[in-house]
């Protein structure tokens, strides 16, 4: 029995076209040197559900719920629409109407 030959794990090199945005200056930002990778940072992502979980463990969650409850029927639709809307568009579906319909 033949086993698959298995390439070299290629090692983790900089790329030219490995730049995420720029400093205010102008100047690339690498994220390599960072340890962050894509479109997102790990710093941000520890630091917000750092942030999430303090508040959870903190607030009165089911006060401020009570808060961000609609206080007439109107707002209560107007909420229930955008809920619909944001459902459509990230299902895929075009939420807002086409021009000329």
């Amino acid at each position: 029995m033949t086993t698959p030959h298995k390439q070299p794990l290629q090692s983790h090199t900089k790329h030219p076209n490995s730049l995420s945005g720029t400093h205010s200056d102008g100047r690339a930002i690498d994220a390599s040197k960072h340890g962050e990778h894509g479109e997102g940072s790990y710093s941000a992502t520890r630091d917000y559900q750092k942030s999430v979980k303090d508040y959870l463990r903190h607030a009165d969650v089911e006060k401020d719920a009570r808060d961000a409850a609609p206080d007439t029927a109107q707002e209560a639709q107007q909420m229930a629409d955008a809920e619909r809307d944001a459902r459509n568009r990230a299902a895929g579906a075009d939420g807002a109407k086409k021009k000329g319909e």
